[in-house]
Formats: structure tokens, C-alpha cells, sequence
């Protein structure tokens, strides 16, 4: 429904108009005096003016002023480059267990390797500086290391997970 426009002078309905909303094509009869104002519809809420009888199609009126927000910043969504070998624990999780038994034999010959050469460079150097009395090398961290490497991988042998 067509919001009705009444004019001031008192037009009499039968000089009343058909129109139809350009829209929603609702009819509604409005006064001949209306031609050229602004009408609302009741039904769908556009705007428009009424044309004079015989020029077509009603014209929408012109839109309300509009006011449109900035646009928002463009974020990047592809992936990052990642270096080789950065999901290299990731790959070896999944890895069959032969894979798995064989990099935890590694780890433990290493592991071993690094405790027994920083005990015998410690237990040299301390033969060495006790016997002219002078200082001698504690290599604690080969020994610490080589420790914990070869837990960490006696435990990956009896579990046979990474």
C-alpha cells in the first residue's frame, strides 16, 4: 500500500490517479495533484516520485544519501614458505617403525660416543695435569649432552615412538 498523499486543497477522489509502485508493483490511487511529489510504499518501503499520467513507469526518487564505511585492509591468507626440514619431527612421527628403530640405534651410538670421548678427554687431561701439577679439562657438557641423548633414545627403542 501506497502511503497517501492528501493535498491541502481538498481534491475530490475522482480525480484521483492509478499508480504502482516500480518495486513491488502495488496499486494505489493517489490525487492528480500528487504528480511529481514523493511517495513511499507502504508494502516494500521505496521511494519514489509519481510520474505524470502517461510517462510510463513511476521513477524511483533519487537515493537517500549514502554513506559507505572505508574499505577494510587486505589480509594475505597464503600459506608461509617454511624451511626445509621444518617439519622434520612431524614426518618422523609418522615414519614406519624400522625408521624408528634405526634413527633411535643412531642416537644412542652418538649419544654414547659423546659421554665415553668426554670422559676419557677429562680423565687424559686430569692424568696429564696431575702429573706436572698443573690445571686439566672437565668436559661436562659433551658428557650431559650424550646422556641425555642416549636416554632419549633408549626410551624411543623400548617404545618405538618418536
Amino acid at each position: 500500500m501506497l502511503t497517501r498523499i492528501v493535498p491541502s486543497n481538498g481534491v475530490s477522489p475522482m480525480t484521483a490517479l492509478r499508480i504502482h509502485c516500480p518495486i513491488c508493483k502495488e496499486p494505489e490511487r493517489i490525487p492528480q495533484s500528487a504528480v511529481g511529489r514523493r511517495a513511499q510504499c507502504n508494502k516494500c518501503g521505496s521511494m519514489f516520485r509519481i510520474a505524470a499520467p502517461g510517462t510510463g513507469i513511476d521513477t524511483p526518487a533519487p537515493p537517500a544519501r549514502v554513506i559507505t564505511p572505508p574499505p577494510l585492509p587486505v589480509m594475505s591468507y597464503a600459506p608461509a614458505s617454511y624451511p626445509p626440514g621444518a617439519f622434520a619431527r612431524h614426518a618422523a612421527a609418522k615414519a614406519p617403525p624400522a625408521t624408528v628403530r634405526k634413527r633411535a640405534l643412531i642416537g644412542l651410538c652418538v649419544g654414547l660416543c659423546l659421554v665415553i670421548g668426554g670422559i676419557v678427554i677429562t680423565a687424559v687431561s686430569y692424568g696429564s695435569a696431575s702429573d706436572s701439577g698443573g690445571t686439566y679439562v672437565v668436559l661436562w657438557g659433551p658428557v650431559v649432552f650424550g646422556a641425555g641423548m642416549t636416554l632419549r633414545s633408549m626410551y624411543r627403542l623400548m617404545s618405538g615412538s618418536e
